[in-house]
């Protein structure tokens, strides 16, 4: 027979390993959701101050520069929006990343007043659209790097 500390011994213990078992299960669930945060990301995700600022500094970079990971540092103050991690400059445009995973790259895309076709996603600012480029998928008007 067991005494009376052993009995409550075995229930303190229960609540104790459920208990621990839910705030790892949690702790989980909050690391998962932090370091995939990025796969959420949309065109509301994309915050200027001033898009006139932004989308002239844009057009004159693309067209004085090229460059792959820009940092912001090295960006004019307006391009830095909420986010950034860096800016690629291409010849027809420019990303301004937001978020990133090995496969898929989005953010802000600007493009010069004469551009090819695209499909990326208008914003509500005027001339700034939102990207999502997947490294790994074939380049097409829905996909461009």
């Amino acid at each position: 027979m067991r005494t009376r500390f052993e009995r409550r011994a075995d229930r303190l213990l229960a609540r104790f390993f459920i208990a621990a078992f839910a705030a790892a299960a949690t702790t989980i669930a909050v690391v998962f959701l932090w370091l995939n945060r990025g796969a959420w990301t949309t065109a509301d995700d994309v915050v200027v101050a001033n898009s006139a600022a932004v989308v002239r500094d844009a057009r004159t970079l693309i067209a004085t520069r090229i460059g792959h990971m820009v940092p912001p540092t090295e960006l004019p103050p307006s391009l830095r929006i909420r986010g950034l991690m860096w800016a690629n400059i291409h010849h027809g445009h420019i990303d301004l990343v937001i978020a990133r995973n090995p496969d898929i790259s989005m953010g802000a895309r600007i493009w010069p007043p004469q551009h090819g076709p695209h499909h990326d996603r208008p914003t509500r600012y005027r001339d700034i659209y939102f990207y999502r480029y997947e490294h790994e998928a074939p380049v097409s008007a829905d996909n461009l790097p």
